[in-house]
């Protein structure tokens, strides 16, 4: 997945800067190739001091000497260094030291260190620096140093605290310390070691030997030949028939070659500096901790800008930025900065959304925006399908099987009759779309009702019938083959137009007149008044008749 940005405590380098005095500039941000890309080490610690042969292949000297410096993990974070020399009284002294960084974690770096003399302890000091601008010495002395035991020394915002053998020592300003201006808190003065001078010249020697024996360190990157992950990052879906997307995917350049093998140049760096502090700080074995405090932070300082330019935009870990969130790999795009996503190489991105083929066209306006689209699917603000036939002005597609018809498609099986009117072929009349029932006046181009006639070439009004199919005629006028005229009812029995009585009056279907203000009802020469029906024998309100 798509690796966050890393950030750096800059405010507390800053602070820890005043550490530094004359120290160390770690610069190396590219590793030495070993040539046959192997490692070894098993990264525990030597605690028998034994100085025979480890079975790393290192060379001995002609007195038994050896002086080795290996990588023990595959990321070049790890380094032991193994060396020993012989005092002037015939004693092996023995150095094993472990250098661990974690570039890919919080930047800290501690250091173990253990050194013997013919399997006797003389020190043990473990230091980390936090990657924060806080350094912590512990060293725990053997009995071949009398007169001190255990010392622990921490460097923080500037200041220099601790005890040795339980005795605080005095507040120090950490800007051009010197480990032998300790002093402690309760007025007295300091131990005396009593190490032999003969394993002092010889603990001098030692860690000479580990200072040179660390520029020999080799920092091996896994082989990665195109620098770039194997990814595809495809999320392909459907979204609405519309064609596949490429929704981008999560980068990781922290796992590249090139990145790993940017920060373990930045480690080997930081154990030749190490190498340094602690060959310096030999001649003051019981301020030890204190000189190695100081040294140490101004080397972690040092790694921190290393790693930060190993981690820079357009650096190998950080090769193209993706926001505040994530990076994406070299040639890479990225797609969306809010959630880190990149686009692989040789695609564009479109609108945050998808990661199209530098051949396609991105849709970027309307309700599909976003949507890569080859050129030739392009409808308006939308894409087609290949097989699909484009509306332009309305950005619509019509799948097979449709015709487009204005601003929409007509299903399969139905004609377009204009103004995006989709009707069944049975149905249509001219520009009309009659119901099922309905019948077509195919002279007018319209669809007479189920309740209405269809009469010598038009719709006679609802309630009307078609007299001789020449008239439309109201059934209370229809007589036979005519229709009486107006003020004139049809004697059914005899089919002639009688004249009522008042031209005012109504003509009934059943026969006889009904005067104005009355209604005619289905028995003849029977009138009702207006909101009235004829039922049980009476005219009655409406409300009594309908049950």
């Amino acid at each position: 997945m798509s690796r966050s940005k890393r950030r750096f405590p800059w405010l507390a380098i800053v602070s820890v800067a005043l550490l530094a005095g004359g120290g160390y500039l770690i610069t190396a941000c590219t590793p030495t190739d070993s040539g046959d890309g192997s490692m070894d080490g098993s990264g525990d610690m030597n605690t028998n001091g034994s100085s025979g042969d480890n079975g790393s292949g290192d060379d001995m000297g002609s007195n038994g000497e050896e002086t080795a410096c290996k990588q023990a993990d595959d990321e070049g974070n790890e380094f032991d260094t193994e060396v020993s020399t012989m005092s002037a009284q015939g004693k092996m002294l023995t150095l094993n030291r472990k250098v661990i960084t974690s570039p890919d974690m919080d930047d800290s770096i501690r250091v173990e260190t253990e050194i013997l003399s013919d399997g006797a302890l003389v020190m043990r000091i473990i230091t980390t620096d936090n990657g924060m601008g806080k350094v912590e010495v512990d060293v725990e002395y053997g009995d071949e140093v009398p007169g001190v035991d255990a010392a622990n020394i921490v460097v923080e915002n500037g200041m220099i605290q601790g005890t040795i053998d339980g005795r605080n020592i005095n507040d120090m300003q950490a800007d051009g310390a010197d480990a032998n201006d300790t002093t402690f808190a309760d007025g007295m003065p300091a131990p005396e070691d009593g190490a032999s001078d003969d394993l002092k010249d010889a603990l001098n020697d030692l860690l000479s030997k580990a200072d040179s024996a660390s520029g020999d360190c080799d920092a091996t990157a896994p082989d990665d030949d195109s620098d770039q992950m194997n990814t595809n990052g495809m999320q392909q879906a459907k979204i609405l028939g519309l064609p596949p997307q490429d929704s981008g995917h999560d980068s990781d350049p922290e796992a590249t070659a090139g990145c790993i093998g940017c920060w373990a140049g930045c480690s080997v760096g930081a154990v030749g500096c190490i190498a340094g502090v602690s060959g310096g700080c030999a001649a003051a074995l019981v301020f030890y901790a204190v000189c190695e405090a100081i040294g140490v932070g101004a080397c972690g300082i040092s790694y921190l800008v290393c790693v930060g330019a190993c981690n820079a935009t357009g650096a190998p870990c950080c090769p193209v930025s993706c926001g505040s969130v994530a990076c994406c790999l070299t040639e890479e795009s990225c797609l969306n900065s809010q959630i880190g996503l990149c686009c692989d190489v040789g695609k564009k991105t479109c609108l945050g959304q998808n990661c199209c083929e530098e051949t396609q066209t991105c849709i970027d306006s309307g309700p599909n925006a976003g949507i890569c689209c080859e050129p030739s699917d392009v409808c308006g603000n939308t894409c087609c399908e290949s097989t699909d036939t484009c509306i332009e002005a309305a950005s619509l597609c019509c799948p097979e099987g449709e015709d487009p018809c204005d601003d929409k498609c007509c299903a399969e099986g139905l004609e377009c009759l204009g103004d995006g009117l989709c009707c069944d072929p049975q149905n249509s009349c001219g520009t009309t779309c009659c119901d099922e029932l309905d019948t077509c006046n195919e002279s007018t181009g319209t669809c007479c009702g189920f309740s209405q006639a269809f009469c010598n070439g038009e719709c006679c009004d609802i309630g009307d019938t078609c007299v001789s199919n020449t008239t439309c005629c109201p059934q209370a006028r229809s007589c036979g083959n005519v229709c009486c005229p107006m003020g004139t009812s049809c004697d059914q029995d005899t089919l002639q137009c009688d004249a009522c009585p008042n031209a005012t009056d109504t003509a009934c279907n059943v026969g006889g007149c009904c005067p104005a203000g009355m209604t005619c009802q289905d028995v003849e020469g029977v009138c009702c008044g207006q909101q009235e029906l004829f039922c049980n024998g009476a005219c009655r309100p409406f409300g009594e008749c309908i049950q």
